[in-house]
């Protein structure tokens, strides 16, 4: 039951899109085409394999590289040291701070607070002490500069005088959707797979159903027989 647990909504519901696309598929397949996908269809069956994509970057995920990653925390004061800009998109952007906790200088860690941190911390005493958990690792802070700004992203904020959990990033490994999800994303493979073999091991034109129909024979009018003239003669002519 603990397995079972760990599923979240979207895995629920790519699990539940990935059985459906497949007996669709295998309706059609083996109802609607009698077990041969017609060549003209077989772009079709590329939906399972896009299910397959988005099957793979949520097991990614729930896989969370950063899992691995230490998980430092440090209390105190929060020392803004300037903003900078991150890429949302291609063409977008948005604003966090970079700052510190306790004064900044020679070896104190630069964390980056992104526009949510932001945000939470924003209106806030700047003298009350929070506690920030941040990744060992360092990441290029901002796209203005070059990338030449390295900081520790942050992953957890608690305001140290109620207790209250402003922030939390999840980098648990989740392995259930981790499993639950590759093994979607292997049957969506498996069922596009059997589908294109199909579309490849016959066609109407392999069978044989598609030939001309045999050429008739072409009655010889009486006229013509009894100038001596024969069908052999009528072809050459």
């Amino acid at each position: 039951m603990q397995f079972l647990a760990d599923l979240d909504g979207l895995t629920v519901f790519l699990t539940g899109l990935s059985i459906v696309f497949v007996l669709v598929f295998l309706v059609l397949l083996w109802v609607s085409y009698e077990g041969r996908w017609p060549r003209e269809s077989a772009g079709v069956p590329v939906a399972l394999l896009a299910l397959t994509v988005f099957c793979s970057v949520h097991a990614y995920t729930a896989y969370c590289p950063d899992a691995d990653q230490p998980h430092i925390r440090r209390t105190g004061t929060l020392t803004p040291f300037r903003t900078y800009r991150y890429a949302v998109g291609k063409h977008s952007y948005r604003v966090g701070i970079l700052e510190c906790v306790g004064l900044c200088g020679n070896g104190v860690p630069l964390m980056e607070f992104n526009a949510t941190a932001t945000a939470l911390i924003r209106g806030r005493n700047p003298s009350i002490p929070f506690t920030v958990t941040y990744l060992g690792r360092r990441e290029q802070a901002d796209i203005w500069n070059g990338y030449r700004i390295t900081a520790h992203p942050v992953v957890e904020i608690d305001d140290s005088t109620t207790g209250d959990r402003l922030l939390y990033v999840d980098t648990t490994r989740h392995w259930p959707r981790v499993i639950v999800l590759l093994a979607d994303g292997f049957l969506c493979i498996l069922t596009f797979v059997f589908c294109m073999t199909r579309t490849e091991s016959g066609s109407a034109e392999q069978d044989g159903s598609s030939d001309e129909p045999a050429r008739r024979s072409v009655p010889i009018p009486d006229t013509l027989t009894g100038l001596g003239l024969d069908h052999d003669d009528q072809t050459k002519s």
